[in-house]
C-alpha cells in the first residue's frame, strides 16, 4: 500500500500540469520509504540532504518554489524546517502543505498564475484522497457485487489446455 504522502504527491503531479497557467518545471522527490539500512549513508555521501522539500516549481520569470508535503497530522521536521530557512535566506520560496487546496494556496501566495478552475480542481482531487484513506483504513462499508443468476463458466486452466490441444493432435481419439 502506498503512503498517504505519495499518494498526495502524485495527485499535486496532475494538479500542476493540468492548473498552472505559466511555462514551468515541476520536480517531485519521494523519499518517504527507506530501501535499505544504509540508504540514507548513501545518499548523504552523494550529496543528498535530509530535509529537502518534496516538490519545486519553477515558473519563467519567478524564483523556485519549495514545497514540504505532510499528511495531516504531521508537520515538517527540525531539518525539513532548517532546510526551508536556508532556502528563504537565499531568496527563494518555501512552503509547507497537507493537501491539494495548501498546496494551491500557497501558488496563489507565491505569485503563480493558476487556471480559474484550480481551486475546483483542488477540492475534487482531495474528495478522491480522503476517500482513498478512507478506504485503506476499512472505514467504508464493503458493496456487495450483485449476481446475475446465472452460473459461471470456469475458466480454462493451463493443464486443459494442453490436453485439449493433444487430444486434437491425435484427431480426437479418447
Amino acid at each position: 500500500m502506498a503512503q498517504p504522502e505519495h499518494n498526495l504527491q502524485t495527485k499535486l503531479v496532475g494538479f500542476v500540469r493540468d492548473c498552472v497557467a505559466a511555462d514551468h518545471e515541476f520536480w517531485a522527490n519521494d523519499r518517504s520509504r527507506k530501501q535499505s539500512q544504509f540508504q540514507h549513508v548513501r545518499e548523504k555521501a552523494r550529496g543528498i540532504r535530509r530535509g529537502v522539500a518534496d516538490t519545486t516549481l519553477a515558473v519563467v520569470g519567478m524564483v523556485e518554489i519549495y514545497i514540504e508535503l505532510k499528511w495531516p497530522p504531521n508537520t515538517p521536521t527540525e531539518d525539513q524546517e532548517k532546510f526551508g530557512v536556508a532556502v528563504q535566506r537565499i531568496g527563494r520560496k518555501w512552503y509547507w502543505a497537507n493537501s491539494v487546496e495548501r498546496f494551491r494556496q500557497c501558488l496563489v501566495d507565491a505569485g503563480v498564475p493558476l487556471r480559474p478552475n484550480a481551486w475546483l480542481v483542488a477540492a475534487n482531487l482531495d474528495a478522491l484522497l480522503a476517500g482513498r484513506q478512507a478506504k485503506s483504513a476499512n472505514l467504508l462499508p464493503k458493496r456487495k457485487r450483485k449476481s446475475s443468476g446465472k452460473p459461471r463458466q470456469a475458466e480454462p486452466t493451463a493443464s486443459g489446455l494442453k490436453f485439449g490441444r493433444a487430444r486434437d493432435r491425435l484427431g480426437g481419439l479418447f
